[in-house]
């Protein structure tokens, strides 16, 4: 590998690293199928949500009595929030840990286009720099004339 190419490396790397960790879903779960008075508390008291609102790690999810919703997490899970019951979203879904089921749940075609053009864009670069780079004459160490 050229000098060029060892010096740009550190940098596509951490273009690469950098978009794909931006481009993770920042919510643990979404609301679906909102049936009656459903809220939602993320710390500022409790208001009320819609089919779609997205629900953060230690957001508190209530529905009334005679109301419903479907909890689905980023990795696929379904969990039900029953008439008048309380859900604290956690950090992993339920469906995570010894009984959790293997398989993608999770469409990741976005994040290989992102890395791709990532990729695409650093090998571009690579090239523009290589091309560009000055030669720097060869000098022959001989012996020391005395």
């Amino acid at each position: 590998m050229s000098e060029g190419a060892m010096r740009a490396l550190p940098t596509i790397i951490a273009a690469l690293a950098a978009s794909v960790s931006l481009s993770l879903p920042s919510f643990a779960a979404t609301l679906r199928s909102v049936s009656g008075q459903v809220l939602i508390n993320r710390g500022t008291g409790y208001k009320p949500v819609t089919t779609g609102a997205e629900a953060k790690t230690g957001d508190v999810v209530m529905a009334r009595p005679g109301a419903s919703a479907q909890l689905v997490y980023a990795d696929g899970c379904k969990t039900a929030v029953s008439p008048g019951s309380v859900v604290t979203i956690g950090a992993e879904s339920p469906c995570a840990g010894a009984y959790a089921q293997v398989g993608p749940q999770t469409d990741w075609r976005p994040y290989l286009i992102a890395g791709a053009a990532l990729a695409a864009a650093g090998g571009g670069t690579y090239l523009i720099v290589r091309s560009q780079k000055k030669s720097t004459p060869f000098v022959a160490a001989g012996p020391a004339s005395p």
